[in-house]
């Protein structure tokens, strides 16, 4: 029926069930035995309300459709549609601000970044610790996930730099701080009987995400972060040693972010004090050329050393990349 033709016989069932004699005659002042029938006179000409609920001005202003329907006598007014369809299509029966922009401006109910500050608020909360006084010193390298199937490029090779560190004899803790759902076991699925398998096997491994997770940080450890993100959870980490925190600086990584929190809060990452340990030269020419990072207020004519484990006065060091002979 609501297709084609309307049975105003059944409409006009509804349209009475919903009408509000004593409201429509105390407000139109006629008498209350009369008021349906002049409602029905008169609504068509006049837009009377049938009730405080509905406002049939604005109906057929609000919808364009509804009032084209009106003039051409498809339906007697505004309220007869409601009643009939638009009661359940959702319609807005009188003027409400914020189911009306719902309706025709619905972005300014979701402003840009408003659906993203729960996540960043997660991302950022800070990582649960205390401090200790362990004698073996522990380095804990911060990064996103252990899923293997990104180890690649950067992440391939920071997992190497803390397979090096193993071999020398160092402890390493990875803290996985931006995927709930992963440990070692898959990567270690993946990578058998390899280096990085035997790394993992090796290396202690705590999940943020996981109920009761606790770092335990003494004075002589190290931080280092895979990322800006990490860094700007390995700033409060690092307060509790007496080293600087590393920052594993593979490119520039506000590049990749529209101008945004999510831009506003990597940029600061590099005005965080840290030590980078750059991938390449060119990289870190690129960060003196731009005065970016420490090279934003260091002396940056510093010579570094090839190390990467520097001396208390070197400020930043280059880990090259080397393909392992067969």
């Amino acid at each position: 029926m609501f297709a084609g033709q309307i049975d105003h016989e059944r409409s006009y069932h509804y349209v009475r069930l919903f009408f509000n004699e004593t409201w429509y005659a105390t407000h139109y002042g006629v008498e209350i035995n009369e008021a349906f029938a002049h409602y029905l006179r008169t609504c068509r000409t006049n837009r009377h309300n049938p009730n405080h609920q509905f406002d049939e001005s604005f109906y057929l202003a609000f919808y364009k459709d509804v009032r084209e329907q009106v003039e051409i006598g498809r339906f007697l007014c505004g309220f007869e549609h409601y009643v009939v369809r638009g009661r359940f299509e959702d319609r807005i029966p009188r003027h409400d601000l914020e189911k009306a922009l719902r309706v025709r401006m619905p972005s300014l109910l979701q402003p840009v970044g408003f659906d993203q500050a729960s996540r960043l608020a997660a991302r950022l909360r800070p990582i649960p610790s205390i401090s200790t006084m362990r004698d073996e010193p522990v380095l804990w390298f911060l990064i996103p996930t252990l899923n293997p199937d990104i180890f690649f490029g950067g992440y391939r090779s920071g997992l190497e730099l803390a397979a090096s560190l193993l071999e020398s004899g160092r402890r390493v803790t990875f803290v996985i701080c931006d995927d709930p759902n992963t440990d070692r076991d898959y990567a270690m699925s993946v990578y058998q009987q390899s280096k990085l398998s035997r790394m993992l096997e090796q290396a202690d491994v705590i999940n943020i995400a996981r109920p009761n997770a606790l770092l335990e940080i003494a004075p002589h450890d190290r931080i280092l972060a895979y990322s800006a993100w990490e860094v700007c959870l390995a700033r409060d980490l690092a307060r509790r040693t007496s080293g600087k925190l590393g920052f594993l600086v593979q490119e520039y990584e506000p590049i990749f972010h529209h101008y945004s929190a999510e831009h506003a809060l990597v940029a600061e990452a590099y005005r965080i004090p840290h030590f980078p340990i750059f991938n390449s030269f060119g990289l870190k020419d690129y960060f003196v050329q731009h005065r970016l990072g420490i090279f934003g207020w260091l002396d940056w004519k510093i010579q570094s050393p090839a190390s990467i484990m520097p001396s208390s006065n070197t400020q930043w060091c280059v880990c090259r990349h080397r393909r392992r002979s067969t």
